[in-house]
């Protein structure tokens, strides 16, 4: 049986935090140490206009705003959590999750009274990236929208739902994908789907898009095809790799706007870039694996529940990356792979964070056989 490689959507849980070597020297500056530290785990949400409080790339807010920081580092809210690279090492780990080292060097820099240390302009920092570098075609949402947050059931939160033209994509493969945040400031998180161009009826077809806050599986045939939260790196698929992009599909977007006082009135035109290919060798597929048909007990708390799926339902298969999610009540999660040889692969393990939803990419790829189980 021909081996397919699979990107799973964990409809289960989520989460986020990075990584720097430890420092050998006496003095620690902001330049030399905690400027490139900022660079490496903060800026990409904590930048003038991000969702991110606070600008972490001007030294003054940082030193202002370095007690609170150092707390947050300290119960492990900041970064926010991600997936354990110990667990299976994916693509932007040592950004994502912050070692003890890289906190104890911003505490001896807070002890030490927060020394700013020489600039150097000719240094470069290790910055992450958030956007494709080089997109083959970028697809807007329709129109401007200016989020109006109406809905008093849901006060401050907006979710709302565009029909893009994939035009462009049309009979092609998805190599690459990556967010193109109109109004980072009011973003909370975007999915993106792929559904069937029959079910778009003329209710879909409005350039300002319908508010999908109920029910945002509209179709019957959607499945969701990437997810970003603030920050999430663009991801590149394996060489040779791609999703094929159908003629008789599209694909939907779904923006959940929170209020941001800071930004009343503020318009958003979110699109994504795209790597794309005439041909691949290897055609990827989405897998979503549920548990959804759990009861929490009243009362109860560290509540865990499981699943496990036969591989032979679909075959061999090699495991590419993995989108765990949950909702508001989830606090972690955990995948792994059941080898028939009675070994075991972890697969993604972490705490779950709804605000910082990702996507993780595998260094390597995992080899999974019909005669394995999916836990």
């Amino acid at each position: 049986m021909q081996r397919i490689s699979i990107c799973f959507a964990l409809i289960c849980l989520i989460a986020f935090v990075g990584c720097k070597s430890e420092k050998t020297e006496t003095t620690v500056t902001y330049h030399d140490d905690i400027e490139p530290l900022m660079a490496s785990h903060c800026t990409r949400c904590h930048y003038d206009g991000g969702l991110g409080s606070g600008d972490f790339t001007d030294a003054d807010e940082v030193e202002s705003l370095a007690d609170w920081m150092q707390t947050a580092m300290d119960d492990e809210r900041m970064p926010p959590p991600a997936s354990d690279p110990e667990c299976r090492d994916y693509t932007g780990s040592d950004h994502l999750r912050m070692s003890d080292e890289s906190k104890d060097l911003f505490a001896a820099w807070v002890d030490a009274g927060m020394e700013r240390g020489e600039s150097d302009e000719s240094a470069v920092s290790e910055t992450v990236n958030t956007e494709l570098a080089q997109p083959d075609v970028t697809i807007l949402m329709p129109d401007v929208y200016t989020p109006t947050y109406e809905r008093t059931d849901e006060p401050d939160n907006e979710y709302r739902c565009f029909i893009l033209d994939t035009s462009d994509l049309e009979g092609k493969y998805i190599t690459a994908i990556g967010a193109q945040v109109g109004a980072p400031e009011i973003m909370h998180h975007i999915t993106l789907s792929l559904v069937d161009k029959d079910d778009v009826t003329e209710e879909y077809q409005d350039p300002q898009g319908w508010d999908c806050i109920d029910n945002v599986v509209t179709f019957n045939s959607e499945f969701m095809f990437a997810g970003f939260a603030p920050g999430t790196m663009p991801f590149e698929f394996p060489e040779g790799a791609g999703f094929e992009m159908s003629e008789d599909q599209t694909l939907v977007l779904s923006m959940h706007y929170v209020h941001n006082p800071d930004a009343e009135g503020v318009s958003d035109q979110t699109g994504f870039d795209f790597g794309v290919a005439d041909e691949v060798d290897k055609e990827l597929y989405m897998l979503t694996i549920a548990v959804d048909d759990f009861e929490i007990p009243a009362e109860t708390t560290g509540h865990t529940d499981k699943a496990l799926f036969p591989a032979y339902y679909v075959g061999d298969f090699d495991i590419v990356s993995v989108l765990p999610h949950l909702h508001q009540l989830g606090v972690g999660y955990e995948m792994s792979i059941e080898h028939s040889d009675g070994s075991e692969s972890c697969v993604v393990r972490g705490d779950y964070s709804f605000d910082n939803q990702l996507v993780y990419q595998f260094v390597e790829p995992l080899s999974v056989d019909s005669t394995d189980l999916v836990r």
